[in-house]
């Protein structure tokens, strides 16, 4: 429907926001990511508990446990453990999004419990899980890659 967005205007307009704040690279000083975090990426995203360490992501792309960390956070823009949580995250919003449980969805997304799960929630949305499931009909959570081809 028109008053749905989608995730190409909504990639749009978070490009156009990142792009008008102080000291924001211009669009052609942004690098394409490099393919050893991009590797990096994508098998943290392939464990299925979300629970892959620091060493076994920097043996996968053969690089010391310092320059990846480095690195990751160079390309990525935050530390790895910060990005683990927000795949968490996203896990728990689809297992809620799908009927689970608060406990479940907590399990499901590798969190140790549910009380981890909401704390950690309500840090980076501003609101408990629980909160938004009474207000399930007004609110709408969608996960967009951004540009279509990132982790």
């Amino acid at each position: 429907s028109k008053d749905t967005p989608d995730c190409s205007s909504a990639v749009l307009m978070m490009n156009s926001i990142l792009a008008e704040l102080p000291g924001a690279p211009a669009p052609d000083n942004i690098r394409p990511l490099d393919h050893r975090i991009a590797s990096a990426c994508q098998f943290i995203q392939n464990d299925p508990d979300l629970k892959a360490s620091l060493i076994e992501v920097s043996q996968h792309t053969g690089l010391s446990e310092g320059r990846f960390t480095h690195l990751f956070k160079e390309q990525m823009g935050i530390p790895l453990r910060k990005y683990i949580l927000w795949l968490r995250l996203r896990k728990s919003v689809n297992a809620l999004q799908h009927g689970l449980s608060l406990t479940d969805a907590a399990h499901e997304a590798g969190f140790a419990d549910q009380a981890h799960m909401s704390r950690s929630f309500k840090e980076h949305f501003g609101s408990s899980p629980a909160d938004l499931l009474t207000i399930r009909g007004k609110v709408n959570i969608h996960f967009c890659e951004s540009g279509g081809d990132g982790p």
